[in-house]
């Protein structure tokens, strides 16, 4: 789970698809109850956007046996 932190709001997503290109850059695709203003179906999220944006991304993880 993914809550991003925007304008005053927050949004809350599930993080459905991860992708790599050949470079090894990955994308994050999400399903959110509302889209952020700056999250486009098409493009996701850079991986390393969401890692280095720690103020604006809250990462909820699951534990994995």
């Amino acid at each position: 789970m993914i809550i991003q932190k925007s304008e005053g709001k927050k949004y809350v997503g599930i993080v459905c698809r991860i992708v790599a290109d050949g470079y090894g850059h990955k994308k994050i695709f999400i399903n959110w109850d509302k889209n952020p203003p700056d999250y486009y179906d098409e493009y996701g999220y850079s991986a390393q956007n969401i890692h280095n944006l720690r103020r604006t991304f809250d990462l909820i993880k699951t534990r994995e046996d």
